[in-house]
C-alpha cells in the first residue's frame, strides 16, 4: 500500500505524501532492529524473508545490523582466570570455553573420519545403511575418549523440566548440552529452537548455550535415510557444509550465537 519512495527534491506540502509513508515505516524499520531479543529477530527476518519488495534491501541491511548489536549485547569480557587458562591450554572454566573446546573436539572427529587409517566412518554404517541416531551418538562418544580436557562427556544427560540431552558435557559447574538429529529425522529443521533451545538450555547450568549436531550422509541411501526436506519451493541442500548454512538460516537461536550448528560429513571419503 505504501511503496518505499524517496523524498522529492524542492519543498513539498502536507504530511500525507507517499514519502511520508515511506519514511514513517522506515523508522518502524529501524526500531525493531534496535532490538536484540529472540523475537525481534524472529520478526525482522520474517519481514527480510518475504517476497520481495520495495523495502526488501534496507531489510537486509537492518537485519544485518541488528545481528552485530546482537553479538556486541551478548560479549562478556573474560576473566583473568579464564584468560590464563586459555593461555595455557587448560581445563575450560566458562561456558564459552567449555563451548570453544567442544567445537575443537568435534572439527578434529570430523578430521578422523575423512582421513583417519581407522575407517571411522564406516562405524556409522550398517551393511552401508546410516545407523540410527543413538548409535551414531555411542561412536561420537567413542571418539572423544576419556575426559577431553577433564570435560565429563555422558549420553542422555537428565536436565530441567525432566527433559533429556542427547549428549551433556559437564565440568565444575558448567554443563553443555549437545542435541543430535540425522537428516532424516522429521524435527531436523526446527529441534535447534524448538527442542535444544526450549527444553536443554533451560537448565540452569547451561546458560542458554548448547551445540545442535547434524550427520550429514548425502543422497546415496535409503528413502528413509533421505534428508528431510525444508519445503516445496525451498532451495535442497547437497553438502554437508550446505546442510550447515541452511540450518543457521532457519534458525533464530543459531542466528543468536548461543546455540552452534555443527553437521558431521559421514559420506564416504
Amino acid at each position: 500500500m505504501w511503496p518505499n519512495v524517496p523524498h522529492p527534491s524542492g519543498g513539498t506540502t502536507g504530511d500525507a505524501n507517499p514519502w511520508d509513508a515511506a519514511e514513517y515505516i522506515g523508522v518502524l524499520i529501524n526500531r525493531l532492529g534496535g532490538f536484540t531479543s529472540a523475537e525481534a529477530v524472529k520478526e525482522l527476518s520474517a519481514l527480510r524473508d518475504a517476497p520481495d519488495d520495495s523495502y526488501t534491501n534496507y531489510l537486509k541491511r537492518t537485519f544485518a545490523e541488528q545481528a552485530q548489536k546482537v553479538v556486541e549485547d551478548n560479549y562478556i569480557p573474560p576473566t583473568i582466570s579464564q584468560l590464563e587458562s586459555a593461555l595455557y591450554d587448560g581445563s575450560p572454566n566458562s561456558m564459552d570455553q567449555l563451548l570453544a573446546v567442544m567445537l575443537e573436539e568435534l572439527t578434529e572427529i570430523q578430521g578422523k573420519i575423512r582421513s583417519h587409517p581407522a575407517d571411522w566412518y564406516k562405524d556409522f554404517l550398517a551393511a552401508g545403511i546410516p545407523k540410527n541416531e543413538e548409535e551414531c551418538r555411542d561412536i561420537i562418544l567413542k571418539m572423544l575418549g576419556d575426559y577431553p580436557n577433564d570435560i565429563l562427556c555422558e549420553p542422555e544427560g537428565h536436565l530441567a523440566d525432566d527433559k533429556r540431552a542427547d549428549i551433556r558435557c559437564t565440568i565444575h559447574q558448567l554443563m553443555l548440552p549437545i542435541e543430535i538429529k540425522g537428516q532424516w529425522h522429521k524435527d531436523l529443521w526446527h529441534a535447534a529452537d524448538t527442542q535444544l533451545d526450549r527444553l536443554y538450555s533451560n537448565d540452569w547450568r547451561a546458560e542458554r548455550k548448547g551445540i545442535y549436531l547434524v550427520f550429514w550422509f548425502g543422497e546415496d541411501v535409503p528413502k528413509n535415510k533421505k534428508l528431510k526436506s525444508l519445503g516445496k519451493g525451498a532451495n535442497r541442500p547437497t553438502t554437508a557444509d550446505e546442510l550447515r548454512l541452511a540450518l543457521i538460516e532457519n534458525s533464530v537461536v543459531a542466528k543468536q550465537g548461543g546455540i552452534k550448528v555443527v553437521v558431521l560429513d559421514l559420506v564416504r571419503p
